[in-house]
């Protein structure tokens, strides 16, 4: 159980992500949920999501600036590549991709066989199919007997049983395994370690870079005058 929480495991999380997006098919021992809120999404609005965001949008403003050769000031540049990208496409992906590496990784922990198939996102939550070879009271059942074994008690958390996403509850019993006290109130550390290896494995600039329509950027710069007078006046 130790080994399994330790650094190395997010060392190993490219492997698990890539072993889970290989099944496909799901025997029927596996309990297939039907769509539901897989676990809330901090957003794009003043969290670290958004500075990311920001940081990659500029990334391919400089870019595109470059390869372009454009005598476009960097302002409309900007105003370019924003008008140019899908948002809604890419954030949902960003979100649902994020919730994909949650499953195998608290499924790892204490050794559940999740599957995690997000369908959509919308306002802050991430919605899809949850598929785990055991019942949802054998599931607690299993982690709070996990979580007794390290912290000496089962801490009182409010579980799936009272409404709480089967996801976001796992990450919680991960962070107070983490800690060893059961008293330990959870702060989303674990969110937080999972979202900084997701960002740093370039998934959420691949995801961007998708999104950005090249022909509504290429429609911009062939009117440049029209398109700095349309910034203008958008403000």
């Amino acid at each position: 159980m130790a080994s399994a929480w330790r650094s190395p495991l997010f060392v190993r999380l490219v492997f698990l992500m890539q072993k889970e997006s290989r099944q496909t098919k799901l025997t029927d021992a596996m309990i297939i949920q039907r769509e539901t809120m897989l676990m809330c999404f901090a957003g794009f609005r003043e969290t670290s999501w958004e500075r990311d965001y920001a940081e990659i949008i500029s990334q391919i403003v400089g870019r595109t600036a470059v390869e372009r050769e454009s005598a476009l000031d960097l302002g409309t540049m900007q105003y370019i590549i924003l008008r140019s990208i899908d948002h809604d496409r890419a954030q949902a992906a960003i979100a649902c991709g994020y919730v994909e590496i949650v499953a195998p990784y608290v499924g790892a922990i204490f050794d559940l066989g999740l599957s995690a198939f997000p369908t959509r996102y919308d306002r802050g939550e991430v919605f899809g199919v949850l598929s785990m070879p055991q019942t949802q009271q054998e599931l607690i059942a299993k982690v709070e007997a996990a979580m007794e074994r390290r912290c000496g008690a089962v801490p009182n958390l409010a579980n799936p049983d009272d409404g709480i996403p089967i996801l976001e509850w796992l990450t919680w019993c991960v962070e107070v395994m983490k800690s060893g006290d059961p008293q330990h109130l959870p702060e989303g550390d674990v969110e937080q370690e999972l979202a900084q290896i997701y960002r740093k494995s370039g998934a959420t600039k691949r995801i961007i870079e998708a999104a950005l329509d090249q022909r509504k950027v290429d429609g911009f710069l062939k009117r440049p005058v029209e398109t700095i007078l349309e910034r203008v006046l958008r403000g």
